[in-house]
C-alpha cells in the first residue's frame, strides 16, 4: 500500500506544478489592447427646411457581406484584404449607419417625420440604403484612404404602391492623415458627411 501511495503523491505533485506553469505563461503573456470606434456625421452642415411634409420611413441599413464586421477591413492589394482584430467598430456599422443617417435626416427637417421600420406609423416614404464599400485602402505606398460608398433609393407611397422616385450611388475616397486607425476613422466620418450632405441636398431637389 505504501509502495502504490507514492507515484500517486508524485504524479499529483507534477500534475500541481504543471497546472501553475501553465496559468503563469497565461498571466505573463501581453496581448495588444482591443480599440472600439463609432461613426460621427455631425458635421452635416446642410439648413433645415422649413415648410416640411410627409413620413419618411427608414429601412434598416444593408451592409455589403464583404464589409458587414465590426473589424475594420483593409485593402493591402488589389484583389487582397485582411480584417483587423484589434481594431473594431463599437457596434455593427449597418446599426451604426441607421443611427447615424436617422439623426441627419431629422435634423434637416426635410419630412415632418422620420421613423424606423418597426414603426407603426404610416409612411408617405420609404428610404432605403445599402453600404457597398467601407474599407481603409492601404494597397499603395503613403498614408493610405478611406473609402466608403452608398446606394439609396426612394419611394413614394411606400405603404401601398410604391414608385421609385430617386435612386443614386455615392462614392468617397479621402486621403488619410496619417496611416493609424484614429485617421482611418475620421476619413470614414469625413466621407459619411460628405455623402449625407450630397444625399439630402438631391432629396431637397425631388421632395
Amino acid at each position: 500500500m505504501k509502495t502504490a501511495s507514492w507515484p500517486r503523491a508524485v504524479l499529483g505533485a507534477m500534475l500541481t506544478f504543471a497546472l501553475s506553469g501553465c496559468v503563469s505563461v497565461q498571466l505573463d503573456r501581453d496581448y495588444p489592447a482591443r480599440r472600439y470606434f463609432v461613426l460621427d456625421a455631425t458635421g452635416n452642415s446642410i439648413a433645415p427646411q422649413a415648410n416640411n411634409t410627409g413620413v419618411l420611413k427608414l429601412a434598416p441599413v444593408r451592409v455589403s457581406p464583404r464589409y458587414n464586421t465590426k473589424e475594420f477591413v483593409y485593402r493591402i492589394a488589389p484583389q487582397n484584404f485582411e480584417t483587423d482584430f484589434y481594431n473594431q467598430f463599437l457596434v455593427a456599422p449597418g446599426s451604426m449607419l441607421s443611427d447615424e443617417l436617422r439623426q441627419a435626416l431629422r435634423q434637416t427637417n426635410l419630412f415632418r417625420y422620420v421613423v424606423d421600420a418597426p414603426s407603426e406609423v404610416e409612411p408617405t416614404h420609404l428610404l432605403e440604403a445599402t453600404v457597398d464599400e467601407l474599407y481603409g485602402d492601404f494597397s499603395s505606398d503613403g498614408t493610405g484612404n478611406a473609402v466608403l460608398a452608398m446606394s439609396f433609393a426612394l419611394s413614394e407611397d411606400a405603404a401601398d404602391k410604391p414608385q421609385v422616385a430617386f435612386q443614386r450611388r455615392y462614392e468617397k475616397t479621402i486621403p488619410l492623415k496619417a496611416r493609424s486607425p484614429e485617421a482611418l476613422v475620421e476619413g470614414w466620418n469625413r466621407a459619411l458627411e460628405e455623402i449625407l450632405n450630397a444625399l439630402i441636398a438631391d432629396l431637397r431637389s425631388t421632395n
